[in-house]
């Protein structure tokens, strides 16, 4: 965008300038990435929802109050894990094994 260059293939990624700018700009909801112990989903409100594949099982953390991980809420936070986990199988296009 600095420069003024159109991609000819479509990325989702957002501009960073107008932030660079001063300027108001639109975020991401969320991040997914992928890691050797298997997929998670990190929301910008806080949310971190973590499926370790080797064991078939997810965690979900609230990083503002548990930047370590140590707290796993998932328990507590049923609705909100199973929003989480949708939105990850659907980004995973139904692979969480990657």
């Amino acid at each position: 965008d600095l420069v003024g260059i159109d991609l000819k293939v479509k990325k989702d990624g957002i501009s960073y300038l107008p932030e660079l700018l001063g300027e108001n700009y639109n975020q991401h909801k969320y991040v997914v990435y992928s890691s050797f112990m298997g997929p998670a989903l990190v929301t910008n409100d806080g949310w971190k929802l973590r499926y370790f594949a080797s064991k078939e099982i997810f965690q979900l953390y609230y990083l503002p109050n548990d930047y370590k991980e140590e707290n796993n809420l998932i328990a507590e936070n049923e609705v909100k894990a199973e929003e989480l986990t949708r939105i990850l199988t659907e980004e995973c296009n139904g692979d969480l094994n990657n």
